[in-house]
């Protein structure tokens, strides 16, 4: 819009009507309120871009302004129980959602020649990605895992990186086993870089 110089012009900027409120409310898998449950939420439309934090309280429940009615990626995590994530298609006034025990994971990482320490590894999980290391005798653990498929990428140096798919499934009384991975060596290429002639290029 152009206005002239020296002159005025008035304009109405009409606002969307503020949505009203929801509440989420974390529960254990019996029913008993988690506290201080981290709840990340994001709006799936385009056009409400929404990124919020949010923390539970003793009630279990924390609330978000603004989101009622949007569709929302729900990511819920908390020390000692399975990461959780949901897909709501229109939020309603009240979302619970319910957290089961975590799981934990171990497994060993070698070469033919022994155990591989310090190696990193990365678990990519629907909720994100996991690090570890290993320790001096190769092995690693995982916590606070969910039940599901997985992606692991282990990394050292001198060495070829390992990529796999696993499964992380069993008792939370006790750790999954991964099972052991076995690394290759590197190796290393050498010649000579030449022109079309066949002649050396030098450096």
């Amino acid at each position: 819009m152009e206005v002239p110089a020296e002159n005025r012009r008035q304009v109405d900027i009409i606002l969307p009507k503020p949505r009203d409120s929801v509440t989420f409310r974390i529960v254990d898998e019996r029913g008993y309120p988690l506290s201080r449950a981290d709840i990340e939420v994001s709006s799936l439309d385009w056009d409400a871009p929404l990124r919020q934090t949010l923390f539970s309280d003793d009630a279990g429940e924390a609330q978000l302004s603004d989101a009622r009615g949007l569709p929302l990626r729900l990511v819920v995590e908390r020390r000692g129980r399975a990461p959780t994530v949901a897909e709501i298609e229109r939020a309603p006034a009240l979302v619970e959602l319910a957290m089961e025990p975590a799981l934990g994971a171990t497994g060993l990482v070698e070469t033919r020649h022994g155990f591989v320490a310090d190696a990193e590894l990365t678990l990519q999980t629907p909720s994100g990605e996991r690090a570890a290391r290993t320790d001096e005798q190769g092995v690693f653990h995982f916590e606070d895992l969910a039940a599901g498929p997985a992606r692991l990428l282990i990394v050292k140096a001198g060495l070829v990186p390992h990529e796999e798919d696993v499964a992380v499934a069993g008792d939370p009384e006790r750790e999954v086993d991964l099972g052991r991975f076995e690394l290759t060596e590197g190796g290393s290429v050498k010649g000579l870089v030449v022109d079309e002639r066949g002649g050396g290029i030098g450096r």
